[in-house]
């Protein structure tokens, strides 16, 4: 048996197109609330897979208590 419930067609679904370079929206975004609020930026760490696959800080410091969260360099508030 194949009812349908009044449906004579499958729907049209527009496709959607996406931004040629969305970082670059984003980082008009980022700047923009940055001087709006004039929040102060400061480059940050980020992760890092080793060769052997574990996740290791940018920082390159064994142990780091927060890896890939924390400002990039030691006086960042100077």
């Amino acid at each position: 048996m194949n009812d349908t419930l009044g449906v004579n067609s499958a729907t049209h679904v527009p496709s959607q197109s996406r931004p040629a370079d969305p970082a670059g929206e984003l980082s008009a975004a980022a700047l923009f609330y940055a001087e709006e609020w004039h929040w102060q930026v400061s480059l940050g760490t980020w992760l890092e897979m080793s060769e052997d696959g574990a996740r290791r800080c940018s920082c390159a410091t064994d142990g780091c208590p927060t890896p890939g969260a924390h400002p990039a360099r030691r006086n960042w508030k100077s």
